[in-house]
């Protein structure tokens, strides 16, 4: 053999043992290293699945304040969140000749009614109007019996012995004699003339009362035309809404404003389609509503459909608005407690691992790191509940598990294991 070859085979020889004698194998350094961890035990404890949802103040009531008139907008006297009356002006459309027009039906309403009255009083051709049809005769033989009364008396005096005496008295007598007498024949020729143009009455009146009836007419239109340019609320409530832009025009069926009562008003909860089926009617809800002190309420109703309007399934909680604190559109949130798992066996969440199997922990036994498969349940984000595989008061690593894995060596920390 070449001595050549001899010399480069013993140093190849020779440098192989030399590595061979050198590395160690990574079992061994595994076995000599030893990860300091602490643990953490499982423990019962409650943990309420609650969900914190948007909200908003909703009135049970509502409606749109719609213009009956066209017209330019005049005025706009309320802006959103207003609280306002019932009847209260909202707005005003320009009135043009509104006002002047029921003005003049009013006039010519009380002309007709005057007319009538006076007719149904008064008898035709009489010009007292203290006297009626009914009277006259009465009144004429008054009259009659006063002047034959006057009569006897000036016949008495003047076959008196002292008749001269009494003179003035008897020229006085005479002349109420003549003036009843001349009273009753003008109420005799009153009477003749009235019974002459009784025939004219009814149709006279008939065409006064047909008159009085579109007079009337015309004036509820006039008083119409004049209300549709004053929009006001239709109940104590809150604006919700507004439209309506001074300056601009309107016209019949345009809604100008939304006018939701805050009689009985819910607080109306947007809820996401992943969770409209978990939520139940008669669930309690803890309220909080802008400053107002949080209130504790129940589910009235859940929606089962889509709301178009709010994009997202609600549910409503009935709230007490007696002192009508609430005003409709006020945000808030409220909690909702799905489950309470009360005295759920859990371990800190952060110490739970995954693989292909599932979920596991890492226990120490015997200053090893062992795996332990576990199923789990609701998880808070802090604890999760462990269903199987973990009794109470187990251990498991909870620091430290980024450079643990089973079969690593393990040391615990003192003092660190936490409930």
């Amino acid at each position: 053999m070449n001595v050549h070859w001899k010399k480069t085979g013993l140093t190849l020889l020779a440098g192989s043992l030399l590595l061979a004698g050198c590395a160690k194998s990574p079992q061994a350094t595994q076995e000599a290293t030893v990860v300091p961890v602490s643990m953490a035990r499982a423990t019962p404890r409650d943990l309420p699945e609650t969900l914190l949802l948007p909200g908003r103040v909703m009135p049970r009531e509502q409606t749109s304040v719609v213009a009956t008139t066209a017209g330019q907008i005049q005025s706009v006297l309320v802006h959103v969140g207003d609280s306002v009356k019932k009847g209260q002006l909202l707005a005003t459309l320009e009135s043009g000749g509104s006002q002047s027009s029921l003005n003049e039906t009013r006039l010519a309403l009380n002309g007709l009614e005057t007319q009538v009255r006076h007719l149904q009083t008064t008898a035709l051709g009489n010009t007292d109007g203290a006297l009626t049809p009914a009277s006259l005769p009465q009144k004429i033989t008054q009259l009659e019996q006063e002047a034959q009364a006057n009569l006897t008396t000036l016949i008495a005096n003047l076959q008196s012995p002292s008749s001269l005496q009494t003179l003035p008295q008897l020229v006085h007598i005479g002349r109420q004699i003549q003036q009843a007498q001349s009273q009753v024949s003008l109420l005799q020729a009153q009477t003749l003339i009235g019974k002459s143009l009784e025939v004219f009455r009814a149709p006279l009146l008939q065409t006064l009362q047909a008159q009085l009836v579109q007079a009337r007419q015309a004036v509820r239109f006039a008083e119409a035309q004049l209300q549709a340019t004053r929009i006001t609320s239709p109940f104590d409530g809150v604006i919700l809404a507004k439209n309506a832009i001074a300056g601009t025009p309107s016209g019949p069926g345009v809604p100008l404003f939304s006018v939701g009562s805050v009689a009985d008003v819910d607080f109306e909860i947007l809820v996401d389609s992943a969770l409209q089926t978990r939520l139940k009617q008669g669930q309690t809800a803890r309220v909080q509503i802008g400053g107002h002190a949080p209130v504790t309420v129940q589910l009235a109703s859940v929606s089962p459909s889509l709301d178009v309007q709010a994009k997202s399934f609600t549910a409503h909680a009935t709230l007490d608005n007696e002192s009508s604190a609430y005003k409709p559109g006020e945000v808030g949130q409220a909690m909702i407690t799905l489950d309470p798992h009360r005295g759920a066996l859990s371990v800190p969440t952060s110490a739970i691992l995954q693989d292909a199997q599932g979920s596991y922990v890492l226990q120490v036994q015997g200053g090893t790191a062992i795996k332990k498969p576990i199923t789990t349940g609701y998880n808070n984000g802090t604890y999760t509940e462990v269903l199987t595989g973990l009794q109470a008061n187990d251990e498991v690593i909870h620091e430290g598990l980024d450079r643990v894995q089973p079969g690593t060596k393990v040391q615990i920390a003192a003092a660190q294991t936490r409930g």
